[in-house]
């Protein structure tokens, strides 16, 4: 009995000594589509890693996410128990600096979840459509997009100028609850949002024919854009090619595409220092969650059914996306692209290029 006893408190000593607590730093306050994500993600995998004795909370971090990043690279990383969310990730390629100092490309990746947005309008659409710029979301990529569908086949230059003179920018609202509010009281004219708003925010719009989706971006897998699985039939792609009957093509679409692949490909990433000795246990249970179908119905449910890469694919998933800047005409692209809806660009060449 006494043998039973001691084995069953060393057992308990054992356990409780390799159990940990990993820190989940969120990017952002606790409110809006980062932290939402999180929260949802976080309550459903801790259900596994309990199973272990471990367990992730939450920290959040609001104000500007370079600086997140940079003390996240410098200090906060180096335990190997603390994670970091992706946020804004096209900064990266934008800001020049690096996010200061911090590569995604030097750590590495827990899991990747591959979104979707999607553009939504008006019934009828005017024909130089008011539209909001900024706010906290990555917004010019909806904007290029709609240049696109507004303005046809055209070279670089003159889709440049069908900017300038096809939408008209509506700045100064500070984030995503207040574009949502503008486009329902009709102040603009286009909105965008992930999967979950279709059912939520538009919903009522949608089923009275008021609102209509104008079509989805789709999705980065390995690099590559493809058909939203939420809703295939609206792909960008399709749409414009029903429109203008060719498939969208040229140095605009791809200085597009590339954004694209920056914000779906790492909009929802979860980096961890390389040298982190829990990073197989970390992607483990994560495994064990979406393997689960009870669970992975719940996340369908709640973020849309979207694909998920997990460790050395969701790294792969990563790189591809940074093998993809392939040439200085592309991210010189990119850049006038952006600055024509307002955007300082500043692109530190030696990041990308030797």
């Amino acid at each position: 009995m006494k043998k039973l006893i001691f084995a069953i408190i060393f057992s308990a000593m054992s356990f409780t000594a390799y159990a940990e607590t990993f820190t989940y730093i969120v990017p952002a306050g606790p409110e809006g589509g980062n932290a939402k994500w999180a929260q949802r993600v976080v309550k459903e995998w801790n259900k596994y890693l309990e199973m272990d004795g471990h367990k992730v909370v939450l920290r959040y971090m609001p104000g500007d996410p370079k600086k997140t990043y940079a003390k996240y690279n410098n200090e906060l990383s180096k335990d190997g128990k603390t994670m970091i969310q992706s946020r804004g990730m096209i900064k990266y390629i934008t800001s020049g600096d690096g996010w200061g100092g911090f590569d995604p490309k030097a750590f590495a990746t827990i899991v990747a979840h591959n979104q979707g947005t999607f553009v939504f309008s008006k019934k009828d659409i005017p024909a130089i459509p008011a539209i909001h710029i900024g706010g906290g979301s990555e917004t010019i990529v909806d904007a290029m997009s709609i240049v696109m569908m507004l303005c046809g086949p055209m070279d670089f230059d003159k889709l440049v100028e069908c900017s300038k003179t096809n939408v008209r920018q509506i700045k100064g609202w500070k984030g995503s609850g207040d574009r949502r509010k503008a486009f329902l009281n009709g102040e603009i004219d286009v909105s965008r949002d992930g999967f979950s708003h279709m059912k939520k925010t538009y919903k009522d719009g949608i089923k009275s024919g008021k609102t209509k989706v104008w079509f989805s971006h789709g999705v980065s897998v390995d690099g590559k854009i493809v058909k939203d699985p939420n809703m295939p039939e609206a792909w960008f792609n399709t749409a414009y090619e029903k429109k203008w009957g060719e498939a969208p093509s040229g140095r605009y679409y791809d200085a597009y595409a590339l954004i694209l692949k920056t914000r779906s490909g790492l909009g929802k990433t979860i980096f961890l220092s390389k040298d982190s000795p829990h990073m197989d246990a970390l992607v483990s249970s994560f495994t064990m969650m979406l393997n689960n179908k009870t669970s992975k119905k719940h996340l369908d449910k709640k973020l849309g059914k979207y694909p998920w890469a997990l460790g050395e694919d969701a790294n792969d998933s990563k790189l591809a996306i940074f093998d993809a800047i392939n040439s200085k005409e592309l991210l010189n692209d990119v850049k006038t692209s952006r600055e024509v809806f307002g955007e300082k660009v500043n692109i530190k060449w030696s990041q990308f290029f030797n």
